[in-house]
């Protein structure tokens, strides 16, 4: 599973190319709160977040990122 920027067309395109699915984050969580989808089998996956107003702020994606599994505090 890897995290991208919504408006990367040449990184989502290279993903595609070596057989990645792409999806959206917001098509991603409706699908996981459903029940149609569960972490355990999402691999090979680009899931695309929305940029516009982080890339306007000039930050980083890993400032709006953390681990999707935690340890239990």
């Amino acid at each position: 599973m890897v995290l991208g920027y919504d408006r990367n067309d040449k990184t989502i395109e290279a993903f595609r190319s070596k057989g990645f699915a792409v999806i959206n984050v917001k098509d991603l969580l409706n699908q996981l709160e459903a029940g149609a989808a569960k972490t355990d089998n999402i691999s090979d996956t680009l899931i695309l977040m929305p940029s516009a107003e982080l890339s306007r702020a000039r930050g980083g994606f890993h400032y709006m990122s953390m681990p999707v599994l935690r340890d239990t505090v």
